[in-house]
């Protein structure tokens, strides 16, 4: 964009942590490697530690809803309920101007 513009000077356009200078001053600092396992010095009271994995594992998928039902809500609503009519037992589809005696 800068070249399209015919900008030659992009030190304004750019952030200074991309500057040649500042870059060469982030690497200048002495990188030192971690220690061998062995080396390490660690706190007795963390060397007691226990650690468990944890008690529950989430199962894959979209976890459902859990809804509270309404004490009049009964636990097994599988009757079918016409839209005409208004009467169970049937739906829509299967509506009969003489519905089925019990």
């Amino acid at each position: 964009m800068l070249k399209i513009k015919h900008i030659t000077k992009f030190c304004p356009w750019c952030f200074d942590y991309y500057k040649p200078a500042i870059l060469v001053k982030t690497y200048e600092v002495l990188v030192v490697p971690i220690p061998d396992k062995k080396d390490w010095h660690v706190p007795q009271c963390v060397e007691e530690e226990e650690v468990i994995p944890p008690k529950y594992k989430r199962p894959p998928g979209r976890s459902k809803k859990g809804r509270c039902k309404k004490a009049s809500e009964t636990l097994f609503s599988n009757t079918n309920y016409c839209g005409k009519c208004g009467r169970e037992g049937h739906n829509r589809c299967t509506y009969n101007f003489f519905p089925k005696e019990n």
